[in-house]
């Protein structure tokens, strides 16, 4: 390979490295900005894995609702639900 070519092709190279270290600088300031207001939830998953006729109730403390519903009924076995809380209602997701 020529001198002219091995200078091109490290060109290149660097050329790609820093456009690569870039692009990540960059996506990782989003993802700051992104994750800046985030906030910690716990998520509850209840999940009915036996075979009986019996059902699985869900209700949330008081006047809360679960989906706009003051309970959830779990009946079929392998069912389940994904729940999480805003401190005022519980939502299935």
């Amino acid at each position: 390979m020529s001198s002219r070519r091995t200078v091109i092709v490290i060109v290149a190279v660097v050329i790609a490295a820093l456009a690569g270290v870039a692009t990540y600088s960059y996506l990782s300031t989003v993802q700051d900005r992104a994750n800046k207001h985030a906030k910690l939830v716990k998520v509850f998953v209840v999940k009915k894995i036996d075979a009986s006729a019996n059902t699985v109730t869900l209700d949330a403390n008081s006047t809360e609702v679960i989906d706009g519903a003051l309970t959830v009924v779990i009946g079929t076995q392998y069912q389940s639900y994904n729940i999480v809380s805003n401190n005022s209602a519980w939502y299935i997701f």
